[in-house]
């Protein structure tokens, strides 16, 4: 009992490390997206619960240790590292490594052709898709005309809803974030660019956690997949495997957005880390792929937490009430995405011919709830006052 126990531990400590958490399996496996997923009842099984609860759990620890001195010091120590390190402004510093980061993602999948984002949308035939890609490039080259390559990338994403439906591509609510990050950065006003991070980190979170209710709700996807590379899940059975895969991956998408010291780090470090590892099973696809979210997660760890960081980890003045307070967010997180994922595929299923409505009301309402957040968090102030670190912390610096 005690030997399965201290496995069960390893294996989840491991898992931060497992390449197949974060490895696209509609990259490398037979899927289709239109067969029923499992039913609720069938996911909430006692291993998924016991396992739900072990990270409710460490959720309640990280954000304490956060909200420690310990966490506090750690923050500080590591903005001024990074503020002597770098030798231009931390922010003109990070627009400029996704800019020149998405300059090589677009050049590469324009270089291998019929690929309108990731290697499973492609296309035949259309030389409009490949002339946005080039436009993208170029437009990416100088910062006043990123507004371009960002309509660009929204024309990109709505040409896969309405070629592969809406519900493939919420996938890749990233693209819609980083999109909307070129559009703001081409304005040269601080407080915009500063809420160009915030949308993007947002979209990051998101993009992973829907990621990873897939996990749940359609494992056999990722069976073919562990057959042939078995070592991936570790001599664990194939069903527990995909529960502490997905559970795991929803756990660091959480911490990016609502943590802003440790765990931050531990999540968009952790998370690079793994994007990296995976390539080393999966090769030039997955490098592809997944190098637009390895240069956006380099860029969090650089940048450091966002404003709705702060304002998602600073519920309660007391330490451990705001842990909990944290907890219970991340536990109605896991439901809210559980219930958007079941619910978008009925809307989608019911309205198969609309694929190119429900992107632009998705584009719609994306923008609506993430300005209410935006507007939320800052309070009174200007809806796109958001600061890297709060100023009496950079007077403490």
């Amino acid at each position: 009992m005690i030997f399965k126990l201290y496995r069960f531990w390893f294996s989840f400590v491991l898992l931060f490390c497992s390449v197949d958490a974060t490895a696209h399996v509609k990259w490398f496996s037979e899927y289709d997206t239109s067969a029923a997923p499992r039913a609720l009842a069938d996911v909430l099984t006692l291993p998924f619960i016991a396992i739900t609860l072990l990270s409710c759990l460490l959720v309640f620890m990280l954000s304490y240790l956060d909200s420690s001195r310990f966490g506090e010091s750690l923050k500080l120590y590591f903005n001024r590292l990074v503020s002597q390190t770098l030798t231009v402004s931390r922010q003109y510093f990070c627009t400029s490594a996704i800019r020149y980061g998405l300059i090589v993602f677009f050049t590469a999948i324009w270089a291998l052709g019929s690929i309108i984002l990731t290697p499973e949308l492609r296309y035949e035939d259309n030389w409009l898709i490949g002339s946005l890609h080039i436009l993208i490039i170029v437009s990416l080259m100088f910062k006043p005309t990123t507004i371009i390559s960002g309509a660009c990338l929204l024309l990109l994403w709505l040409t896969g809803v309405v070629q592969y439906g809406f519900f493939h591509l919420a996938d890749y609510t990233i693209f819609i974030g980083i999109a909307i990050f070129l559009i703001l950065i081409a304005y040269n006003q601080p407080v915009v660019q500063r809420s160009a991070f915030v949308l993007l980190f947002a979209a990051i979170s998101i993009t992973l956690q829907w990621a990873s209710i897939e996990k749940f709700v359609y494992p056999e996807w990722t069976f073919p997949i562990l057959s042939e590379r078995p070592h991936l899940s570790m001599g664990l059975d194939r069903e527990t495997f995909m529960i502490i895969a997905g559970v795991v991956e929803f756990l660091l998408a959480f911490l990016l957005i609502s943590t802003r010291s440790v765990s931050f780090l531990l999540a968009a470090i952790g998370l690079a880390v793994v994007f990296l590892l995976a390539i080393i099973d999966f090769g030039k696809v997955d490098a592809i792929g997944h190098l637009g979210i390895i240069v956006c997660l380099f860029v969090m760890t650089i940048y450091g937490p966002t404003g709705l960081n702060h304002r998602l980890s600073n519920l309660h003045k007391n330490i451990k009430l705001n842990a909990l307070l944290v907890t219970c967010l991340y536990f109605f997180s896991l439901c809210l995405f559980f219930g958007l994922y079941y619910g978008t595929r009925y809307v989608w299923l019911s309205m198969p011919s609309s694929g190119w409505l429900l992107g632009v009301l998705t584009l719609a309402f994306i923008g609506i709830g993430i300005t209410a957040v935006i507007y939320r968090s800052t309070g009174k102030n200007f809806i796109f006052n958001f600061t890297t670190v709060p100023l009496e912390e950079i007077k403490k610096g």
